[in-house]
């Protein structure tokens, strides 16, 4: 499958967007998920990893699994630090604000 590349966000400068491909070729995974006393669900997992006999879909699915876990976790841990809203852009800024957290929350 190719994904054609759209119109340049509002937020991204020209040149960061003059470096991205016009066209990315994925591969689109249907994973079925099922756990008991709930309905299966299927998700759609989009990959760059192309070669399916060295990348099967159970492994990509299961990564996939394993990433949504990590995040959620991440996330959680955020908000108990009181850091899962950092009302800044800048990269430098947010990097100095994490390296404080654990400063000021020292018990």
């Amino acid at each position: 499958m190719e994904w054609r590349k759209p119109g340049k966000p509002a937020w991204m400068d020209p040149s960061t967007s003059a470096e991205l491909p016009e066209q990315l070729t994925v591969r689109e995974l249907r994973v079925r998920v099922g756990r008991r006393g709930f309905r299966t669900q299927v998700f759609v997992v989009v990959t760059t990893w192309l070669d399916a006999m060295l990348y099967s879909a159970h492994d990509v699915a299961d990564l996939s699994s394993h990433r949504w876990h990590c995040e959620r976790d991440l996330r959680s841990i955020q908000a108990a630090l009181g850091m899962d809203v950092l009302r800044c852009r800048i990269s430098s800024i947010i990097r100095g604000m994490v390296r404080m957290y654990p400063r000021r929350h020292r018990g």
